[in-house]
């Protein structure tokens, strides 16, 4: 009998021991938590201040460079009312004419939705010899092996940029998506290049994926879109640059299945 009330005597000790650890252990958990927790709520807000920073510097100077570029108007007028409303004058004309959809036509018009897709070129300049074999041209438009992957770039850098609460991932994916997003509101359209303020945020996206890439254990991969950017360029010179070249060359690169490209 004495042996059986010893027995549970330890047992019911050995209880109480492990309650009083399971106890300690959430007692120790529960701060690490809270702490962890504050430190992601701490640099979300830290990152946040410093995109927000980031975004009015940027917006700053793209006012006083904007107002800047009436200087000469100011040298002429003054710095009085005579100059603004000579300004508003100047705006209240590009508005009128932008959305009317009647005066703001065009062959090559296309809309915002279209331009990162590369779905509607500007050609420049554009002539053939008699028997149509020599072509000279000059066309504006994205690369499609630097614009169509930069779209999964941004989107990348966008998620990691939250998820990561990574400053300059935001600030270059905010700058693209907000130059582009302003043109939404047009109702008649416009052109391709349109989006070249984007194309240097489109770069440094792609930049910094590329050194994830040599960072990591696919440097090869990095060498191998490259080297791709490199041969596109170099095809499509001629039409850059408006040098000679053949049709079959024109075919190739601008071919009958994408109509609009021509």
């Amino acid at each position: 009998v004495a042996s059986d009330k010893q027995a549970d005597t330890v047992r019911s000790l050995g209880k109480v021991h492990r309650a009083w650890s399971e106890r300690k252990r959430e007692q120790s958990a529960g701060p690490r938590r809270s702490r962890f927790v504050a430190a992601v709520i701490s640099s979300w807000r830290e990152g946040w201040r410093v995109g927000i920073k980031l975004g009015l510097l940027m917006a700053l100077c793209g006012v006083l460079v904007y107002i800047m570029s009436y200087l000469p108007l100011f040298m002429r007028l003054g710095w009085g009312s005579r100059a603004w409303k000579e300004i508003w004058g100047y705006h209240a004309l590009m508005f009128a004419f932008r959305y009317d959809a009647k005066q703001f036509t065009h062959s090559y018009l296309s809309y915002f939705w279209e331009w990162p897709l590369v779905l509607r070129p500007v050609w420049l300049y554009f002539e053939s010899n008699a028997q149509h074999t020599v072509i000279n041209g000059i066309v504006a438009f994205g690369s499609v092996l630097f614009w169509w992957p930069g779209l999964v770039y941004l989107a990348e850098s966008g998620y990691y940029g939250v998820k990561e609460c990574d400053a300059a991932k935001l600030y270059l994916v905010g700058m693209w998506l907000v130059q582009w997003l302003l043109w939404s509101s047009s109702t008649t359209g416009g052109f391709i290049y349109y989006m070249l303020p984007g194309v240097p945020m489109m770069a440094l996206v792609a930049a910094l994926v590329i050194g994830e890439w040599c960072d990591g254990r696919v440097g090869w991969m990095a060498a191998l879109y490259l080297a791709m950017l490199t041969l596109a360029f170099i095809a499509y010179w001629p039409f850059l640059s408006g040098e000679p070249s053949s049709m079959p060359i024109f075919n190739r690169l601008f071919p009958g299945w994408m109509p609009r490209w021509r």
